[in-house]
């Protein structure tokens, strides 16, 4: 089973090597841009720059007491940097071509670099003139060099597919035939073996004094093992291979760890001194952190597994991400399934010794969700110096999952290729030209909610500056619509392939399922939905939105509710003097557009109030005991016979005067507000605060007011007469 990723650092160009500093709180790492960036794990944040190179930089180490960094680069140099000040205090010129390769010795002032003019120079610090010696045979470039344990040789490799072992004088000592061309060696801890990678599926480990291949370690089918790492105790070996990293068991030749996650080639693969962490850098311009802590096998019980994500207790450098809160909550779910539901507070109750209280937080409802927290929100058995270590140790768990159901207050989260997303998807509630909506569980809050995802292929085909916009737009609306009869944000994400929107509420229908399902029993419900949709384009309005696709499709149906969804074609117009715009149209549909969209003509908030005059038109018809079909099949045999309203006015006024026989003459009313919105001159029609007035006091069956507008959205005054007049038919009914 693939690992997870612990932490990214994006860096601004491809990352080629990474090494660790002894203390395990910084990794530095060199790029193709030239530079030499210093990292702090904990944060991701870059804490020192060094620039002077003028190509790439190939590979990158520390001398044994971290006071220097030397760095190889394209640029035929090598640097030899001060790491307290920053500076360069050493320029090695003499290579005639890139340098791959440079090594400290841990014993002298020496340093080897290997480099593609097919040679090996040794350098002596000391002196004014550091070039100390020139090895020059071996027939292709050289990719690595690396010292012995004890100073006194240097190991090449060769694209040649040889490795040797010299004298630092330069002498020959002993070669190893590889067979392949060699891109990188490593020394085991205690010098007497080495490994090998380069342009072969297999990385290699040697014997050194017999030369004899003691371990093959096969790695993913169709790419090169081109970087390997020997753990500090010995016992593993880290490979990298394509965009997958793996873990051997050094003894058995076993892997027990693969790592997925890169989008692109692996470079450079290192440990952490003290083995418990995995680094690995890519060409894709980032620097991934693993768990390498299991040892030379993967334990078998749960909480074996689940100890292992907590060894470094209260000193851990940097928070649990994503993935690992997921791996955690599964291995509780074994162990202790209510804790399963809540692995942010389980954490930071195992950090801090207070696991006896979890259940007592279960108990009381307490939820991941709630994060962040402060020492008045935790619930009070948690004695004050815990509380206080809770909050302080809280930022531990601070994923980005958790902006996604922050609403306003929180952020577009990205999750990269391999992330895990933190919703499990339920079940698929719809499907519509860019994308679909489903029914996700959030497994933080475990809470549920609808998505709707877009694919970016949908977004960024043909009109993708046009198309990425209105997605963007879609949520900076809804982040500021706050309304009963409008959808509410919850959260916006994106990932390599698609933009999602996280909203609220799970509907059990939209409007036409609803009108095709509808009878008499539905007939009171119905009649508040022209209210209730009126006062919803009103607060639009009056915000300064346009929706530009109201039909149907677009407005859903939920507890007796209606709530307008959909906002990927809506116009903000706050900081425009009016609403009326002149236009290419995006999209429209054409049983509800209004005759000015249609004709590409100039047009504001009245087309919205034509397209809700269009859906009134069909709600009226199931109120006088028809389908939303008798509509269009009338239309379609009288005036022009044409299905659309706009385009057939004569046999939509006919319509109106045949609806007006049929059912109850209470609601004619509705036909009424229809005739005044499906209206061709745009200044005739009323605005949303205009219709909302009359239909809020409209009567309707002899029940009086607001029979056609839900108590939600009536006046306080419209509210009050409509309770007195619920009470006065009480009690004639009693």
């Amino acid at each position: 089973m693939a690992e997870l990723c612990l932490r990214t650092i994006k860096a601004r160009s491809y990352v080629t090597c990474v090494r660790f500093t002894h203390d395990g709180n910084t990794i530095a790492s060199s790029l193709w841009d030239g530079t030499i960036k210093l990292w702090k794990i904990s944060t991701g944040t870059c804490i020192l720059a060094l620039e002077g190179h003028t190509a790439a930089v190939e590979e990158i180490t520390f001398n044994p007491d971290e006071s220097q960094l030397a760095s190889a680069s394209h640029d035929r140099n090598v640097r030899i940097w001060d790491m307290k000040t920053g500076n360069c205090v050493h320029t090695l010129e003499g290579h005639e071509d890139r340098v791959y390769s440079v090594a400290f010795s841990a014993h002298q002032p020496y340093v080897a670099s290997a480099a593609n003019d097919e040679t090996i120079r040794i350098w002596d610090l000391t002196e004014n003139a550091p070039h100390v010696r020139t090895i020059d045979e071996h027939t292709d470039g050289v990719h690595s060099v690396i010292f012995s344990q004890n100073g006194g040789q240097i190991i090449s490799g060769s694209w040649d597919g040889m490795v040797k072992i010299w004298g630092v004088n330069g002498q020959l000592i002993s070669r190893i035939r590889v067979a392949y061309p060699v891109d990188n060696i490593v020394l085991s801890p205690d010098g007497n073996l080495l490994a090998t990678a380069g342009q072969n599926k297999t990385a290699n480990i040697w014997n050194i004094a017999t030369g004899e291949c003691v371990k093959d370690l096969v790695g993913r089918d169709g790419h090169y093992t081109v970087t390997i790492a020997f753990s500090h105790d010995g016992k593993l070996i880290a490979t990298g291979s394509g965009d997958e990293a793996r873990i051997w068991n050094f003894n058995t030749g076993e892997c027990i760890k693969t790592f997925k996650g890169h989008d692109h080639s692996i470079n450079s693969i290192v440990f952490k001194s003290d083995d418990t962490l995995l680094a690995t850098a890519s060409f894709d311009k980032t620097i991934k952190f693993w768990n390498a802590c299991f040892g030379t096998s993967i334990p078998k019980s749960p909480a074996e597994r689940l100890d292992n994500h907590f060894k470094e207790g209260k000193g851990r450098l940097f928070r649990y991400e994503d993935t690992e809160v997921q791996q955690i909550s599964m291995l509780l779910g074994q162990i202790n399934p209510r804790w399963s539901k809540i692995p942010r507070t389980y954490i930071i109750a195992r950090i801090i010794d207070c696991l006896n209280v979890v259940d007592t937080f279960v108990d009381q409802g307490f939820s991941d969700h709630w994060f962040p927290v402060t020492e008045k929100t935790l619930p009070q058995q948690l004695r004050p110096s815990s509380r206080s270590e809770f909050v302080a140790f809280q930022h531990l768990v601070m994923t980005k999952s958790m902006d996604l159901e922050k609403g306003e207050n929180g952020q577009h989260c990205y999750f990269d290729q391999g992330e895990s997303f933190p919703f499990e998807t339920k079940g698929v509630l719809g499907t519509g030209a860019f994308g679909q909506v489903d029914r996700v569980l959030s497994l933080v809050s475990y809470k549920e909610y609808a998505r709707k995802r877009v694919p970016r292929t949908k977004l960024f085909s043909g009109r993708q500056a046009e198309d990425f916009k209105r997605f963007i737009a879609e949520i900076e609306l809804l982040k500021r619509l706050k309304h009963p009869h409008i959808v509410e944000f919850v959260g916006s994400y994106s990932d390599p392939k698609f933009l999602g929107l996280i909203m609220l509420p799970i509907a059990e229908m939209d409007l036409s399922t609803y009108l095709d399902r509808a009878d008499a029993s539905k007939h009171s419900e119905l009649r508040t939905f022209f209210g209730c949709l009126t006062r919803a384009l009103e607060f639009l309005h009056a915000n300064h939105v346009r929706h530009k696709d109201i039909k149907p499709g677009n407005i859903l149906v939920h507890g007796g509710n209606v709530i307008f969804t959909d906002f990927g074609l809506s116009l903000d117009f706050a900081d425009a003097d009016s609403s009326t715009t002149v236009s290419m149209v995006n999209g429209m549909t054409p049983r509800y557009c209004s005759p000015e969209v249609a004709n590409f003509e100039p047009r504001n908030t009245s087309s919205d109030i034509w397209s809700l005059g269009a859906v009134f038109l069909e709600m009226a018809a199931i109120l006088k005991g028809e389908k939303v079909d008798y509509v269009y099949k009338f239309l379609k045999n009288n005036g022009s016979e044409h299905a659309n309203v706009r385009i057939n006015m004569e046999g939509y006024l006919n319509l109106l005067l045949q609806l007006k026989t049929m059912g109850s003459p209470d609601d004619n009313v509705v036909l009424m507000w229809v005739e005044q919105m499906l209206v061709i001159q745009q200044g005739l029609r009323p605005t949303a605060s205009t219709l909302i007035s009359k239909i809020a006091t409209a009567a309707g069956e002899g029940s009086g007011k607001g029979v056609f507008c839900g108590i939600c959205c009536l006046d306080y005054d419209d509210f009050d007469d409509a309770l007195d007049e619920f009470e006065d038919l009480t009690v004639l009914q009693s």
